[in-house]
């Protein structure tokens, strides 16, 4: 009983994403962080095949994860922008980009580290096999709303394209 209702709470939101990901028949452009969330937890839990008693063990773990890794990979990505702010200016101390080259560094160790705090986790709650489809579902995941994005973008009207009427004649 338990595995029919995951099923088609599953199948609810997949034909969500997929109606979703056709276009703009139903004139909503834009997915919450929530509407994101819940068809990542869908996708993944069908891709890595996770019994509902894995489920519950391993969504606390995964979001903790994914929070941890974000919060890394901005640091990163700020100290990055830090080291390009400072090489436009051209004229620079070189202990002050060494400071920041070596802070980036350090931010994208943390990145790596938290990879592996968390992998250790992952393999007490699930199957090595279950943690490569983990990854890989992360993969297809990300790859798939940057396409729906991407075809979304290029269904908007560009900024040359303003939607004014021609004047009457």
């Amino acid at each position: 009983m338990t595995n029919r209702i995951i099923t088609f709470i599953l199948a609810i939101l997949l034909l969500s994403f997929s109606a979703f990901a056709q276009g703009e028949k139903n004139g909503n452009k834009n997915l919450s962080k929530d509407d994101i969330q819940s068809l990542k937890v869908a996708y993944f839990t069908k891709e890595i095949g996770l019994s509902p008693e894995e489920a519950e063990v391993f969504w606390p773990v995964y979001n903790r994860y994914w929070e941890d890794s974000q919060k890394a990979h901005k640091a990163t990505r700020k100290s990055l922008k830090s080291i390009k702010e400072l090489d436009a200016k051209g004229k620079y101390q070189e202990t002050e980009m060494k400071k920041l080259v070596n802070r980036y560094i350090q931010n994208y160790k943390n990145e790596s580290e938290i990879a592996e705090i968390y992998l250790a986790e992952f393999y007490k709650i699930i199957s090595t096999g279950k943690v490569a489809k983990m990854y890989i579902a992360e993969d297809n995941f990300r790859k798939k709303l940057t396409k729906m994005w991407q075809e979304q973008a290029q269904c908007a009207p560009k900024a040359d394209e303003k939607m004014i009427p021609s004047p009457a004649k």
